[in-house]
C-alpha cells in the first residue's frame, strides 16, 4: 500500500512547489536567450480602470553573471498589434478584462539579438556553463482611473516566444503601479 501512495505524494508536492523560468524552458523549449526575437509575443490582460497606452510599453531584460558581477540591462519599445493576430492558446480574457497584444518593435529586434549574443557569449567557449541570472519583465505605461480600488487594477502580463503556442506570466495580478514603481518608473502611470 505504502508503495501505490508514492507517486500520489510525488504529485502532490509537485502540485505545491514552484518551477523556475530557465527549468520551464528546458522542458518545452525556446527561451528568451535562444528564441527569435520576432516570434515574442507579449499579451497584458488588465481590468476596465487600467488604461495602457497603445505605443508606451516596454520589454526589460536583465541578466548578470554570477562569476564575475557583470551586470547588463536594455529596454526594448513594445508595438501594439491587433489581437487577432495571435492564436492566445490558453488565454482567456475574464468578463470586464481587456487583452492587448504587443510584439518587441521592428527596430528593437536587432538590438535585443545582440544582447542575446552577448550573454550566452558569457561561456567564453568553454564547456562549464557560468551561471547567470536572467530577468524580464514589462514596464508598463498608461493610467489608473481615479478612485478605481487597487483589487480592480491587478493586471498580469504574459510571454510568448514561439509566436503564440505557448504562454507564460511574466507578472500576474499586480498592480501596474507597482510594477512602474519597482522599475524606478512611477510616472510612467499616472491618475486619468
Amino acid at each position: 500500500m505504502r508503495h501505490l501512495l508514492a507517486p500520489f505524494l510525488l504529485l502532490s508536492a509537485a502540485a505545491c512547489s514552484t518551477i523556475s523560468v530557465g527549468a520551464y524552458a528546458a522542458f518545452r523549449g525556446p527561451d528568451a536567450l535562444s528564441a527569435e526575437p520576432s516570434s515574442f509575443q507579449i499579451v497584458s490582460s488588465t481590468p476596465q480602470g487600467v488604461q495602457l497606452d497603445p505605443a508606451g510599453q516596454v520589454l526589460r531584460l536583465s541578466a548578470t553573471r554570477s562569476e564575475t558581477g557583470q551586470r547588463v540591462e536594455e529596454l526594448f519599445a513594445l508595438d501594439r498589434l491587433a489581437i487577432g493576430s495571435s492564436g492566445l492558446k490558453g488565454i482567456k480574457p475574464a468578463e470586464g478584462e481587456n487583452l492587448f497584444l504587443y510584439k518587441i518593435a521592428p527596430d528593437e529586434l536587432e538590438r535585443y539579438a545582440s544582447l542575446q549574443d552577448q550573454i550566452q557569449g558569457w561561456r567564453d567557449g568553454s564547456k562549464v556553463n557560468t551561471r547567470q541570472v536572467l530577468a524580464m519583465s514589462v514596464l508598463p505605461a498608461g493610467c489608473i482611473v481615479a478612485d478605481t480600488p487597487a483589487e480592480e487594477r491587478l493586471s498580469t502580463f504574459w510571454l510568448s516566444v514561439d509566436e503564440g503556442d505557448s504562454f507564460m506570466p511574466l507578472a500576474k495580478d499586480i498592480d501596474p503601479t507597482a510594477l512602474a514603481l519597482n522599475a524606478q518608473q512611477s510616472e510612467a502611470v499616472q491618475t486619468c
